[in-house]
């Protein structure tokens, strides 16, 4: 076989190495050139890749090594500067990043510290110069602002502390001096407080002295006038010493007047409150005023004491007290008692329990009770001692203001009680009654409460002292109305409230004299009238009920039978009667041969001939009874 990494033309030629660039394998016996990007290997066998660190541009050269602070991996037919950030300490392996607080711009081998007094923004940008208030150390990748109390300049790595007097705001380039008037720590300036001054340069503000005033906080103090006071660094100004105290220096606080004395704004001391006098403000004498009618006061007094309940205190310029007498009272501040008014009970002289007396009592002016009016008269007037006798017929049991009359229906015997006695009926009595009137005969008296007096109707009666009349009974008559009432007479009746009794009428009869037991002559009876009973009717008459006559001309007894006076009795079958007026059975007469009577009640057989081919004996009542014998 043809060797590696050579080529052989024909089998008489010996093989042949291939040129530089060309691989061949073992048995090809052909040289093949390598890609631009790949290197042959040591026998030219193979192409290989581009080994790490160089770069490979011809297979038929030499590879060429990576130049410091670039880089190629296996396989990369070109070197690759290091990129900014990073650093590439070998030609053969990956960037590395920078470390913090570090930067590249790029193709480095290693990073650098970023400077002091500069700012480096990401670890692939140039340092840039941080500005006047700020700061950085070295290494530092971030410019600090200065905070306060110090100062920072340009390009400064650190901060420096403000001077005493002086102070900072964050981010100062240089410190500035304390303001007069102001107190200054290293970061800031503040005004001083009220009662409290500088004049520049100061780290603390100072007290105001007492009795001066430091109203400009940036010049020196100025002492207080008199009347005006400033005890220190309290206040600002010199205040004036307020009315109600006294001020005699300008380097203390006011002193408060004491009780009973008053004093105006700006007083070096106090004056008392004269007698006779209330001081109500302190602070302002103006508002002294007289004490009022009952009320006084003493020398420094402030108020005026009011003159106690029970007690009137004529002078206002002492302590005199006088207590009131009975009947009169006072409920304080009163320079004289006042009388207790007449209709009121007034039991203490403090003017507490005043009541008004009660309807039915009284009190005249300067009363400490109220006195109830006696049983038997009126007392009209809670402030009158007047008292008025009840007349006859109204009564009072003590304590009113007017008599009770007695009422409508009762009489009232007495003045001092209230016995109220009901009038029984059939008598009266008008308001203010002392008897009962008893109503008079012939009249009724329905209401015990007036006077009103009915006279009876017709048919009524009273024997007087009656509430109601009385009605005539049923069997009297009344004719009289005060006289009461009369028995019927025998024959005669009456119904209830009759003036006169009726003769009982013909046809009826009346057992007694009462309308009730009046009753009809029943049939085959009669009256004449002013009966008590009825009387039989005469044989051959019918007699119907309420019968007059004993023979009524319409009740003759027919043909055909015969009356008992009350019935009709037919004659019976087999007999006729063809007469009026028939007092037996024994005017019946038997039916004759050759007729027949079917009866009952036959007047004539004369139309009742026996029929042909039959026979009829005397009193046949079946006229087919007897045929011809054949």
């Amino acid at each position: 076989n043809c060797l590696v990494g050579h080529e052989c033309g024909n089998a008489t030629s010996a093989p042949q190495p291939c040129p530089a660039g060309y691989v061949s394998a073992t048995g090809s016996g052909v040289c093949t050139l390598c890609a631009s990007d790949k290197v042959t290997s040591s026998d030219q066998g193979i192409c290989e890749d581009c080994p790490a660190g160089y770069e490979c541009t011809n297979p038929t050269t030499s590879e060429s090594a990576c130049a410091a602070g670039s880089y190629s991996l296996l396989g990369d037919a070109s070197c690759t500067s290091c990129p900014a950030g990073s650093y590439c300490p070998s030609t053969s392996v990956s960037p590395t990043a920078c470390p913090a607080n570090t930067y590249s711009t790029g193709g480095e081998t290693s990073c650098t510290d970023c400077p002091a007094g500069y700012g480096c923004a990401s670890a692939s940008s140039a340092p840039v110069a941080c500005n006047p208030g700020e700061y950085s150390a070295l290494g530092s990748m971030t410019c600090s602002t200065c905070t306060a109390g110090n100062y920072c300049p340009s390009l400064a790595a650190a901060e420096t502390a403000c001077p005493s007097g002086f102070y900072s705001s964050s981010g100062s380039a240089s410190c500035s001096p304390c303001s007069a008037g102001k107190s200054c720590t290293s970061t800031a300036e503040t005004d001083c407080t009220d009662g409290y001054y500088s004049l520049g340069m100061a780290t603390s503000c100072t007290p105001c002295p007492a009795g001066s005033q430091c109203t400009d906080k940036a010049n020196s103090p100025v002492a207080c006038s008199p009347g005006y006071y400033n005890p220190g660094a309290s206040n600002t100004a010199c205040q004036i010493c307020p009315a109600g105290s006294e001020c005699p220096i300008t380097t203390a606080t006011p002193t408060s007047c004491p009780s009973g004395y008053v004093s105006a704004a700006g007083a070096l001391s106090c004056d008392a409150c004269p007698a006779g006098y209330e001081c109500p403000d302190n602070t302002d004498p103006t508002a002294n005023a007289p004490c009022t009618s009952g009320t006084y006061s003493l020398d420094s007094d402030t108020t005026c004491t009011s003159c106690p309940a029970g007690k009137y205190c004529p002078s206002t310029t002492s302590a005199i007290e006088y207590a009131c007498t009975d009947g009169y009272y006072s409920t304080g501040g009163a320079s004289v008692c006042t009388i207790c008014p007449a209709g009121s009970a007034c039991p203490n002289k403090d003017g507490s329990g005043i009541a008004a007396c009660l309807p039915g009592s009284y009190a005249e002016a300067g009363s400490t009770s109220c006195t109830d009016c006696p049983a038997g008269y009126a007392c009209p007037s809670t402030s009158s001692a007047q008292q008025v006798e009840c007349h006859p017929g109204s009564y009072s049991l003590g304590g009113q203001t007017s008599c009770t009359l007695c009422p409508a229906g009762s009489y009232c015997p007495s003045t001092t009680t209230n016995l109220e006695i009901t009038c029984p009926d059939g008598s009266f009595a008008l308001a203010n009654a002392t008897s009962c009137i008893q109503c008079p005969s012939g009249y009724e008296c329905p209401d015990v409460n007036s006077d009103t007096m009915t006279i009876c109707s017709p048919g009524y009666y009273s024997l007087g002292g009656q509430k109601q009349c009385t009605q005539c009974p049923e069997g009297y008559m009344c004719p009289n109305i005060e006289t009461g009432k009369e028995l019927c007479p025998t024959g005669f009746y009456s119904t209830s409230g009759s003036t006169n009794c009726t003769g009982c009428e013909a046809g009826f009869y009346c057992p007694s004299s009462y309308a009730s037991a009046k009753a009809e002559c029943p049939a085959g009876y009669y009256s004449t009238g002013t009966s008590i009973r009825c009387s039989k009717c005469q044989y051959g008459y019918i007699c119907p009920a309420q019968s007059t006559s004993p023979t009524p001309s319409d009740g003759g007894c027919p043909k055909g039978g015969w009356c008992d006076g009350t019935n009709f009795n037919p004659c019976p079958a087999g007999t006729f009667n063809n007469y009026n007026g028939s007092t037996s059975p024994l005017a019946c007469a038997t039916c004759p041969s050759g007729y027949y009577c079917v009866g009952p009640g036959v007047e004539s057989y004369t139309p009742f001939v026996c029929p042909t081919g039959h026979y009829c004996l005397p009193g046949t009542i079946d006229p087919n009874r007897y045929p011809c014998p054949g």
